[in-house]
């Protein structure tokens, strides 16, 4: 495995792209009352580190029912993200689910009910599932997840965004909801900022260090997630992350994001090709907001760029044969040529391709390709590689629901560009011109990162590539010995000139920090070798690859899920037991119960000197029982209850409510049953 790993370099161009629900759990037991457990808490713990970001949920939901149940855990994992770490909890004791090679489990019922296919629907290809078991009844299942992913870049803005919107299965409020956004980066922050929960609280630490906060007792998980913050961007930004292992080897991610804004004497000519997919497959309003994107698109041309249109379906057509300059007449006359396309069938990607590379005579100026589809092509990505001989970019926008991802991005990652999505319900016009400002300004071509350090792998993925005013690349690889080296990231100007801008790098010998940084690398590959997989078909030698390097990092691929055995304890868990928010009597275990049951509750510091008691009553309302726990501490504490009467005599079998009271304020209620 490893000498074939050696083979990638890796070097990644980033837009974007989201899912859009919070975690749900989904009993096994079909006799569930109910289509989901009860989702009680959700945290939300966000650390940025420049446009790198490693997220962690932390979730909580309720068994109401009566019995115990298995349940899965679904979580929509972002499509540009990987999963690092599961943890759950049982009995209070944390564990930490392991990686083995098979299947991810399906959701109860896949096939048959139709909310629950509508949930495979809304997890998305890319999400997380796990089997949780015997949730006991009115137990807390808990469970947290940590994953890394990147940030969106365009115009000095970074941009985050969490899949919190649950609004089409979760309609209730939760008790608890909670977000915290650490952002951490090397240039001053100039604004900092939740649309999403316009809300927040932000703390500022530092020029370069911020905190925002949103916290909601009573939430409701009707929006993601949006967070931005802007940057003093007025030069070259090149970051390195790098983290040391103990096996003497270390893991870097090396970012370059380019200035903003950038001097329009500083641009690059672009030669620009159009591709426009007319295929029969699309809908109507998807072409006619992909005309309008488009028509729009040419207001926005440069006017030292050449551009030429091609449209495809089952052959191409061309608006002219050659590369034309941005005139009046010329925008005019191109516009007339989008609006009078008409869909038919087939979808020849491969030969407006190959159509489009005939445009390009030399690679003097930036040479790109801008192809818009609904993503359905048998295009052979490695042979569009070889016809590429003038370092052209490729970018796709996509939309639908059913577009062929790895084709796609396995395409763009061969030739220097990058795909970004939309689905059915987004403002496709609105996407294809925020695709194309990332790509209108090319800033530095043919690029190359040169040092004397020779124990750094990867770099040579950077070569020939174009940085953009708006957006930014990723390098990752492995060095050996910890130090500080000197690197020089050169270019070609657009005056055809040589440009250097050298900088120093910490290779650090510390094995703590940049935890991100092992997962990113490994993140690369997985989603390199996948694409290789899906697109060209799977060897024994990929298959093996892919294996390893799951099982190696903790990266769930498309071999491997996580299981929870129950025997994994989670030592790297500071906190055995992650504290609420808000005080209160959270449940008992074991429930059903005879004769004993324990009360587990949360003491919040407002509590403390309060008088505080559990009142028992029956199902007529009749208080049969007080348990006065007014010396209990802050912090969780653990009442055990007898089922005695006031008379201490044994109660009867039956439902009973146990109401937690403070300073004479009711503060919550449980329901618990005794059995004999």
């Amino acid at each position: 495995m490893k000498n074939l790993i050696l083979l990638f370099s890796l070097i990644v161009t980033f837009s974007a792209s989201y899912s859009f629900a919070d975690g749900l759990l989904l009993p096994s037991n079909e006799n569930y009352p109910k289509d989901l457990l009860r989702n009680l808490t959700s945290r939300i713990e966000v650390k940025i580190n420049g446009l790198i970001a490693e997220t962690q949920v932390y979730q909580e939901f309720q068994n109401e029912w009566n019995q115990s149940t298995d349940a899965v855990y679904n979580f929509p994992l972002p499509a540009d993200a990987r999963a690092t770490e599961i943890i759950y909890w049982k009995n209070d004791i944390a564990y930490k689910a392991i990686l083995e090679v098979k299947q991810q489990n399906t959701n109860p019922g896949t096939g048959e009910k139709p909310f629950v296919a509508a949930v495979n629907r809304y997890i998305g290809k890319n999400g997380i599932r796990i089997l949780l078991k015997n949730i006991g009844p009115n137990e807390i299942q808990r469970i947290r997840l940590s994953y890394v992913s990147l940030l969106d870049y365009q115009q000095g803005l970074c941009s985050y965004r969490f899949p919190l919107k649950s609004s089409p299965f979760v309609n209730t409020s939760i008790e608890e909801l909670s977000i915290k956004i650490d952002i951490k980066s090397f240039e001053p922050i100039v604004s900092a900022a939740m649309p999403s929960h316009p809300e927040f609280t932000s703390t500022v630490i530092s020029p370069n260090h911020q905190i925002l906060t949103f916290t909601e007792p009573k939430g409701y998980l009707s929006s993601d997630i949006k967070v931005n913050y802007g940057i003093g961007a007025s030069n070259f930004g090149i970051n390195v992350y790098s983290r040391y292992a103990n096996d003497q080897s270390g893991h870097y991610n090396l970012v370059i994001r380019p200035p903003y804004p950038v001097p329009s004497e500083t641009v690059i000519k672009k030669r620009l090709i159009l591709l426009f997919n007319v295929s029969s497959s699309l809908t109507a309003d998807q072409i006619s907001q992909s005309k309008n994107g488009m028509i729009g698109l040419l207001d926005q041309l440069n006017s030292n760029d050449q551009f030429n249109i091609i449209a495809y379906s089952a052959g191409v057509s061309r608006w002219q044969s050659s590369l034309q300059n941005v005139t009046p007449s010329g925008i005019s006359a191109a516009k007339t040529f989008i609006t009078n396309l008409v869909a038919s069938g087939g979808s020849r990607l491969d030969l407006a391709l190959s159509e489009s590379f005939k445009h390009f005579s030399d690679t003097l100026g930036q040479n790109i390709i801008l192809n818009f589809t609904n993503g359905k092509s048998l295009a052979d990505p490695k042979v569009i590689k070889n016809l590429n001989t003038k370092k052209t970019g490729i970018f796709s926008i996509a939309f639908g629901d059913d577009v062929d991802r790895e084709r796609l991005e396995y395409i763009s990652g061969l030739n220097y560009g990058f795909v970004r999505y939309f689905t059915a319900e987004e403002n496709i016009s609105a996407g294809i011109s925020q695709v194309y400002n990332q790509i209108k300004d090319p800033v530095l071509a043919r690029i190359r990162i040169q040092t004397a350090k020779g124990d750094l792998s990867g770099l040579g993925a950077v070569k020939e590539r174009t940085i953009y005013s708006n957006s930014f690349s990723l390098v990752t690889g492995r060095y050996k010995t910890p130090e500080t080296g000197s690197l020089q990231l050169t270019g070609t100007n657009n005056s055809l000139s040589s440009q250097s801008f050298p900088f120093e790098a910490a290779f650090s010998s510390d094995t703590t920090t940049s935890g991100f940084a092992p997962s990113l690398y490994a993140k690369s590959l997985i989603d390199l070798l996948e694409q290789e997989i899906l697109v060209s078909g799977e060897t024994p030698a990929l298959k093996d690859s892919l294996i390893d390097l799951s099982l190696t990092y903790g990266i769930r691929c498309r071999y491997t899920a996580y299981i929870a055995d129950y025997k994994n304890l989670a030592t790297s868990v500071e906190d055995e037991l992650p504290l609420p928010l808000v005080a209160g009597l959270k449940y008992n275990y074991p429930n059903p119960f005879n004769p004993s049951t324990t009360f587990r509750i949360f003491i919040s510091a407002e509590l403390k000197s309060k008088v505080k008691l559990l009142k028992v009553f029956n199902v007529i309302g009749q208080l049969v029982a007080v348990i006065d726990i007014s010396k209990l501490s802050e912090g969780w504490q653990d009442v055990r209850f007898t089922a005695t009467g006031f008379d201490g005599q044994a109660l009867a079998s039956g439902v009973y409510l146990v109401q937690f009271i403070a300073g004479n304020e009711l503060i919550n209620t449980i329901r618990i049953q005794l059995v004999k």
